[in-house]
């Protein structure tokens, strides 16, 4: 079989079950690859769970200031600008 699954919460009432490896990570790395772009040259904003692939790809992550707190202590709170 091998088969495997990832699984990550995206709000309070909701979880996210994709096929194993696919991940906001995974879809950051392979727009870099076909853009040809760097780590440094990508920031990424995020609010849940579902987010922390993703900002393992880039060291410019950045949680909103409406985040879970996990999320907060993981990364910069992201100051609202509007």
């Amino acid at each position: 079989m091998g088969a495997s699954i990832s699984a990550s919460f995206s709000d309070p009432d909701g979880i996210d079950i994709m096929p194993g490896g696919a991940d906001k990570g995974a879809g950051v790395r392979l727009l870099m690859a076909c853009l040809g772009i760097a780590q440094h040259e990508v920031a990424c904003f995020g609010d849940s769970f579902n987010d922390l692939a993703m900002f393992d790809v880039s060291p410019n992550s950045f949680a909103m200031s409406h985040a879970n707190w996990v999320l907060l202590i993981e990364r910069s709170i992201e100051k609202e600008v509007l």
